[in-house]
């Protein structure tokens, strides 16, 4: 049963890693080049696997050896991905190598490893049930502490993401990133059975529950990786004022005129209850800037101050009062909750019920209950 899972894992992981690489959708360039990158080097260490399984190092003792290139760039690539995912510079830094150093600090030793004799990696193989464990207990921990930084760093990341997102979209179900969020508890959970399963390599169960975690983790990593939306998909003059927005600090000076403020704000509240261009799902700073006519900075700077809101929180409100509106009307009764929801301008029943409540302070039945309450008394 493990020598199957192994075996299905490792190509599933090279089938994934190449639609990846080939990104047909072309999003998210370089988080998923970087994303292709930890898959290569996670399909070297499942072949490793299968290949002890299946006892083809037995017959090929050369190949013993050739996953120890990645055994310290899995976490980095890990971090790089979901860094440039979140970044809105759409180059590659040279700065990331640093990331590697301790890649080539062990190379040596993979080098002295790898170009071993037949003989003695026949040896090795006799003496242990885990290819793993020919490293000493020294790497393996620094290995350890490696993967456990770079396990936590990510979700820094995408913390500051979720709270930035805000600044410029409307909604942001498909571009938080919480499916990498999944996908890194997923391997913080498998990463513990690795643990310990090295910790005691006899125990049947564990070893059981870590290949079962590596084929469900590819798999659903896969569904989500290939269904992944362009976070930013705006002209290169649009992100770096969205750059300037997320980066900006506070500052006395105001970018509009106290008159010129009083007016913009009129003009954008027409313009929200005349045209209704909130309902667009996909709205975003960008593209409400563009009809108002003003730079995505300036548009920011209007809500903030005029408002005192951000622009999620701008746009969403309109969204639940057009909603509270929706849910009280006989001529939209028909309509079911996910209905309402896609007629108010949200993405989905979740969100909308979310922000719901999180503006209104209930959900949207129990605010057709408390109105219909109203009415009868």
């Amino acid at each position: 049963m493990e020598t199957l899972l192994f075996s299905l894992t490792s190509g599933g992981i090279l089938i994934l890693t190449f639609l990846i690489l080939t990104n047909p959708r072309k999003v998210n360039l370089l988080g998923n080049r970087w994303l292709a990158f930890l898959l290569f080097t996670l399909f070297f260490l499942m072949i490793d696997e299968s290949l002890f399984e299946n006892k083809i190092y037995e017959q090929y003792p050369h190949l013993l050896g050739l996953d120890s290139f990645f055994i310290f760039a899995t976490a980095p690539a890990l971090y790089l991905s979901v860094s440039h995912y979140v970044s809105l510079d759409k180059k590659f830094k040279k700065l990331d190598f640093l990331h590697f150093i301790p890649t080539f600090l062990f190379l040596p030793i993979v080098i002295l490893t790898i170009f071993q004799s037949a003989e003695t990696k026949l040896q090795l193989i006799k003496e242990t049930n885990i290819p793993a464990q020919n490293d000493s207990d020294i790497v393996l921990y620094m290995l350890w502490l490696q993967i456990g930084i770079y396990w936590i760093l990510p979700f820094l990341k995408i913390k500051k993401h979720q709270k930035n997102i805000k600044l410029f979209a409307s909604n942001t179900s498909k571009i938080d990133l919480n499916w990498l969020k999944y996908f890194l508890f997923g391997i913080g959970f498998m990463v513990l059975l690795w643990i310990l399963e090295s910790l005691n390599d006899t125990n049947k169960v564990i070893a059981l529950l870590s290949v079962s975690g590596y084929f469900i983790g590819t798999y659903v990593l896969g569904y989500f990786a290939l269904r992944q939306e362009e976070i930013y998909p705006f002209k290169t003059v649009e992100i770096e004022e969205i750059k300037d927005i997320i980066e900006e600090t506070p500052t006395k000076q105001p970018r509009i005129s106290e008159d010129d403020l009083i007016i913009l704000k009129e003009k954008l509240s027409n313009l929200m209850f005349s045209e209704k261009i909130f309902l667009d799902e996909s709205l975003n700073l960008p593209k409400l800037a563009d009809k108002m006519q003003i730079s995505s900075h300036k548009l920011s700077y209007l809500i903030n101050e005029g408002f005192g809101e951000n622009f999620f929180q701008f746009v969403n409100r309109h969204r639940i009062d057009e909603a509270k509106r929706l849910l009280i009307s006989p001529k939209y009764e028909q309509l079911s909750m996910i209905g309402i929801a896609f007629e108010s301008g949200f993405s989905s029943k979740t969100t909308f019920n979310t922000t719901f409540k999180k503006i209104t302070g209930i959900s949207p039945s129990e605010y057709i209950a408390k109105k219909s309450t109203e009415t009868l008394a």
